[in-house]
């Protein structure tokens, strides 16, 4: 079928090296986050064919160079955001690009994420939200909750991430998480467990792949149990 013509999103522009977060929204338009230029935070709602409503503030947040939002649908057009600020603190707000972000952003446990890297988040099977991150040292950390209540971070041992990389993570059953991580050397490598119960194997190099300089791996998975990186 192809492609059809791109169409601008105007009126904001987006910062050096992050990157636009794109969800499905209701009735066939979608919901746009990014960090701006100036390291504030957007969102707007709409498509291509209908437009794009202006960009809105999403409750006063300031996003680190180089980041993006995460961003979880939690039903009813809402979702649950992530962000790390420039000093690395990472934080979470609740609402709708529609409707407002609430009470505005909130720590989550007193997490630290490493320059230029992405927090990442995916809705766990449990209800709960499972939360990753690459710290400033590299070490890889987790926490879950339930948007209000984050359990403590807790590691994810025996392996370091490369400097300015972030973390892929995909939902499976059971509550667990799969995890993808580019280490120091460019290897690709992957982990599963439980975030609650911290319950982390050995990370297993992904068929000795090599991910190039400062680039991050992105993993999907179709059924909850397969897992295509």
């Amino acid at each position: 079928m192809g492609w059809g013509l791109w169409s601008p999103v105007s009126g904001i522009s987006a910062g050096r090296n992050s990157s636009v977060t794109a969800m499905p929204l209701i009735d066939d338009q979608q919901a746009l986050f990014v960090v701006s230029s100036s390291g504030e935070l957007f969102s707007t709602f709409g498509n291509h064919v209908q437009g794009w409503a202006p960009w809105t503030t999403i409750a006063q947040g300031t996003g680190g160079p180089g980041t993006r939002l995460a961003a979880v649908p939690i039903g009813g057009g809402r979702f649950t955001l992530f962000t790390a600020d420039p000093g690395g603190g990472v934080f979470t707000a609740t609402g709708s690009p529609i409707n407002g972000w609430g009470s505005g952003w909130t720590t989550v446990s007193e997490g630290a994420a490493g320059p230029g890297t992405s927090v990442t988040a995916v809705r766990l099977d449990n209800g709960e939200i499972g939360v990753f991150l690459a710290d400033p040292g590299g070490g890889v950390f987790a926490t879950s909750g339930n948007g209000t209540r984050w359990d403590p971070w807790g590691p994810v041992p025996r392996l370091v991430a490369a400097i300015g990389s972030t973390i892929a993570a995909v939902a499976l059953r059971g509550g667990r998480a799969a995890l993808f991580a580019v280490d120091p050397r460019g290897g690709v490598f992957n982990t599963s467990a439980s975030p609650k119960r911290g319950d982390w194997g050995q990370w297993l190099s992904v068929k000795e792949g090599h991910a190039g300089p400062g680039t991050s791996v992105t993993a999907v998975s179709p059924d909850r149990e397969h897992v295509a990186p």
